[in-house]
């Protein structure tokens, strides 16, 4: 049990939105993962040592993170639109920003 509490501790840090884990899809690190987490999430005695108060905790912080996530995304995205306005080097904003090329030219 005290093992399946660790590898779900070091899962939660696993932080990828869906635009990002589709990125990497291919990616065996990511195949493995996703596996474990679809068998973790089938595991009865897994799953059911979260209490209901864990339960709440965990998905407040996760609907947090992603709003924190999603701020920092909206944020970059006005950078890069300024960037480009002052006709800055696609690669050189995808370096300041963190956004991927296709995000970038997706604002022309």
């Amino acid at each position: 049990m005290k093992e399946r509490k660790n590898l779900f501790y070091y899962l939660t840090k696993f932080d990828m939105n869906q635009e990002e884990l589709d990125e990497k899809e291919d990616d065996a690190f990511v195949k493995k993962l996703k596996s474990k987490i679809k068998k973790l999430n089938q595991d009865k005695n897994f799953v059911s040592f979260l209490s209901h108060e864990d339960d709440i905790k965990f998905q407040m912080n996760t609907v947090r993170n992603e709003g924190i996530i999603e701020g920092e995304k909206a944020k970059s995205l006005e950078i890069a639109k300024k960037m480009l306005e002052m006709e800055s080097d696609i690669e050189f904003i995808t370096k300041v920003t963190g956004l991927t090329k296709s995000e970038i030219e997706n604002l022309k």
